[in-house]
């Protein structure tokens, strides 16, 4: 729609970044990509949560109002975050070959 943001499914889209036959073979490979860069950032997440929920954790924008709103709305992303089982330890990735795991 001309000037007025539209959001949902574009299937065009879709097929355009991830469909094999249209990225040459390359679309699966990016949506696993994709889905990994989703597990570590979700991951990250769940890590600094313990640190921002504590009381005397404080944000600064500058306006209390919108401080203590970011503060509420970072509290509610970080409980969805514990909603979901963890998937991803970063640990396992570094395990094994000790010459590959450094290069990573």
């Amino acid at each position: 729609t001309w000037g007025k943001p539209s959001w949902g499914p574009n299937i065009k889209e879709f097929k355009r970044r991830f469909d094999p036959v249209e990225t040459k073979g390359e679309g699966p490979r990016r949506l696993k990509n994709l889905y990994f860069l989703y597990l570590i950032e979700l991951r990250a997440l769940s890590k600094v949560a313990p640190y921002f929920e504590r009381s005397i954790v404080d944000l600064y924008t500058g306006n209390l109002e919108e401080d203590a709103d970011t503060k509420t709305l970072l509290l509610s992303i970080f409980q969805d975050t514990k909603s979901f089982p963890m998937h991803f330890d970063e640990k396992s990735m570094f395990a094994g070959d000790k010459k590959g795991a450094k290069s990573l």
